[in-house]
């Protein structure tokens, strides 16, 4: 099955989330929400020079956790640096790598986060 762009950004979303749960649980923090994990790469964005608030991150995956909503990242860089947060050099790799497999397109194997 072919993955569409607008599909992988979904995908990209939702796995920065999950990688970022991930990430929230080994650290040992209590109390994980979607503001922390929004938090968490909202912070690896910044790290990586490019300044992108939580509350659009909060919102992108809200709108990738609701069932055929539409998901757009429209800053090419957030494209890239979130394609870099889950292992891929870049969005490229991460779109050849969601149409040969959909299921779990995170190098990093992380699950999706529970949108509950």
């Amino acid at each position: 099955m072919k993955t569409s762009v607008l599909e992988s950004h979904r995908l990209l979303i939702v796995n920065a989330f999950a990688k970022a749960e991930t990430e929230l649980r080994e650290a040992n923090i209590t109390k994980i929400s979607k503001y922390k994990m929004a938090e968490r790469v909202s912070h690896y964005l910044t790290s990586n020079g490019f300044s992108y608030g939580y509350r659009s991150l909060t919102n992108l995956y809200n709108d990738a956790m609701t069932e055929g909503q539409i998901v757009v990242i429209k800053q090419t860089q957030v494209i890239e640096l979130l394609s870099m947060y889950l292992g891929y050099e870049e969005f490229a790799e991460f779109r050849l790598y969601t149409k040969k497999n959909t299921s779990d397109p995170s190098k990093t194997n992380h699950e999706p986060v529970d949108p509950n």
